[in-house]
């Protein structure tokens, strides 16, 4: 039985089920009749959640490489320690759960030329040029940081960072107390405490 479903059996949550939903990108949990507006579904505990503060608390190299990069956005900051959670491969306690995630989304900022032209709207054309080219600045500008963490080749690349960009805004949400990127694995694939 995967940790998700001892969670939801753990707290009761008989109104919570897994589902498919193959249209829309996979699995997820889905509710198994009308719930009311603000009743508390799920309480997700801490270990299934990847954060920055969480990644940077269990590794000092990166933590200390970070503090050296500190015009880097919250996002930046965020894909970084991401990637250099998958750069540990098997060693990460995060691995499982990698292993689920999609290997490519449809964002814009995977838009070549022949998709960004076929949206043939002058403003939608321009948000695609523009996503691409803010992702390419992101990327430049956290490269050199990823080489000091010496990542692996392929996540060097500006199609790992665009994979990445896509990754965190699938599952991403951000903290209304501390403004803190909070990403959340939706399949609880992982280990616990």
């Amino acid at each position: 039985m995967s940790l998700g479903l001892k969670t939801l059996q753990q707290q009761h949550l008989h109104c919570l089920g897994v589902s498919c939903f193959p249209g829309t990108g996979g699995r997820g949990v889905a509710a198994l009749w009308p719930i009311s507006k603000g009743e508390l579904l799920l309480k997700v505990p801490k270990s299934a959640l990847i954060t920055t503060d969480s990644l940077l608390s269990r590794d000092v190299t990166s933590s200390l490489a970070l503090k050296s990069h500190p015009s880097h956005s919250s996002t930046q900051v965020f894909t970084v320690c991401l990637f250099y959670e998958i750069n540990k491969g098997k060693a990460s306690p995060w691995h499982p759960y990698f292993l689920h995630l999609p290997r490519s989304y449809s964002i814009l900022a995977t838009f070549g030329e022949l998709k960004t032209q076929a949206l043939q709207v002058d403003y939608a054309i321009w948000a695609a040029q523009k996503t691409v080219t803010k992702a390419k600045y992101e990327w430049e500008q956290a490269f050199t940081l990823m080489k000091e963490l010496k990542f692996k080749a392929l996540l060097l690349t500006f199609r790992a960072w665009i994979w990445a960009t896509g990754t965190i805004i699938a599952r991403d949400k951000i903290s209304q107390t501390s403004g803190n990127i909070c990403y959340l694995c939706k399949h609880f694939l992982v280990g616990g405490d």
